[in-house]
């Protein structure tokens, strides 16, 4: 690869410190932020560049669309032949709102875009959703996680957590199969089970969670040598 200016080594190190710390890109306007400028025309400008010089990929769809190119593709290839390396990332979109019929959000209703590896993507999963509660604790989902959902095709497996929409509020829960109704059980002592039959008014099942990501951020304090 071609090298890079300082300015452009900046804009990379912000890429992958925001990637790894957030699971997802930045937006242009927010790596101008970090770079303390109050434009974006150079940082365009420096992302053209380390597109170029195959630092990054980009999609014109969105401003967070930037995937960074993975490292050391040959060594790769030779430990994994076969894996193609270059594209080996995808993006789901995030969305904090649902309604009925919801089987994959336009892109306008994303509120960001979710970057993942490839080997990480659960067959059929379609987009992530924002938990808002902490009904699922016990399940290990918090509130502020992102649920990866797979869009419910008719077929459900007792236990599974779902995404329902009920009566206009949007929940995670437990399914259960219990005499006729269906049991939407929280694992939170604060939260109480919701019984509802499978076709009433106002009751949608949107999907099934596949997968749960948390935004983490680490803080590293450095630590003077005493003498």
């Amino acid at each position: 690869m071609e090298p890079l200016s300082r300015r452009q080594r900046d804009v990379l190190s912000i890429l992958e410190e925001y990637l790894q710390q957030h699971g997802y890109p930045p937006s242009i306007r927010e790596i101008a932020n970090r770079l303390g400028l109050t434009g974006t025309v150079s940082v365009v400008q420096h992302l053209n560049a380390l597109e170029r010089k195959g630092y990054i990929r980009r999609s014109k769809a969105s401003s967070r669309g930037i995937t960074l190119t993975p490292d050391n593709v040959d060594w790769k290839q030779e430990q994994l032949p076969g894996v193609d390396w270059e594209n080996s990332f995808f993006q789901l979109p995030v969305i904090a709102t649902t309604y009925p019929d919801l089987q994959e959000p336009d892109e306008d209703e994303a509120i960001e875009l979710l970057s993942l590896d490839r080997f990480a993507k659960t067959s059929g999963t379609r987009f992530a959703y924002v938990v808002q509660e902490d009904a699922m604790r016990g399940a290990g989902i918090l509130d502020g996680d992102l649920t990866l959902i797979q869009p419910y095709r008719g077929e459900l497996s007792n236990n599974q957590i779902i995404l329902a929409w009920l009566n206009g509020e949007t929940l995670v829960r437990r399914c259960l199969n219990e005499q006729g109704f269906l049991r939407l059980q929280p694992e939170h002592p604060a939260f109480d089970p919701i019984f509802v039959r499978h076709n009433a008014a106002g009751f949608h099942i949107i999907g099934v969670v596949t997968g749960v990501f948390r935004k983490t951020v680490c803080q590293i304090t450095e630590q003077k040598e005493l003498s």
